[in-house]
């Protein structure tokens, strides 16, 4: 059970870093009045597209469940060094970063360590218990 909500952890980070690296290359985006933007990040935009892709494979390629987790835990890996460059990138290049996009990273961050707990997780089983009546 574990292994699979960390697969559809991984599946709505994908989502997250699909949406950003949108925002990144310029998408507003309309939610109940406000106006979701972001400034023009190319880097950070190409880096989060290519973790999108990567978690979106790693979940939607066909394989078993170990075969699927196996690729989840590898691309949430690359997720979590992404995020490490980005976040030194961003502050290797002087721009102060907004509190909205430190909160993304900070829950695209967490949504990985939780989804690499849950993958990496040993799968039990309960052993079915018989009553022998004799």
């Amino acid at each position: 059970m574990a292994p699979r909500i960390g697969i559809v952890l991984a599946f709505f980070e994908a989502c997250a870093f699909g949406f950003v690296c949108a925002l990144h290359l310029g998408a507003h985006v309309e939610i109940l009045g406000m106006t979701l933007s972001a400034p023009f990040l190319y880097p950070a935009a190409i880096v989060e597209g290519i973790l999108a892709l990567a978690l979106l494979l790693a979940v939607v390629l066909p394989g078993d469940l170990a075969m699927r987790a196996g690729r989840v835990l590898a691309s949430q890996i690359l997720s979590v060094i992404g995020i490490f460059v980005t976040q030194i990138a961003l502050l290797r290049g002087a721009l102060f970063a907004v509190a909205r996009e430190e909160l993304f990273y900070a829950i695209a961050l967490v949504l990985a360590l939780c989804s690499i707990a849950l993958v990496a997780s040993p799968m039990t089983r309960r052993a079915r218990i018989t009553h022998n009546r004799a």
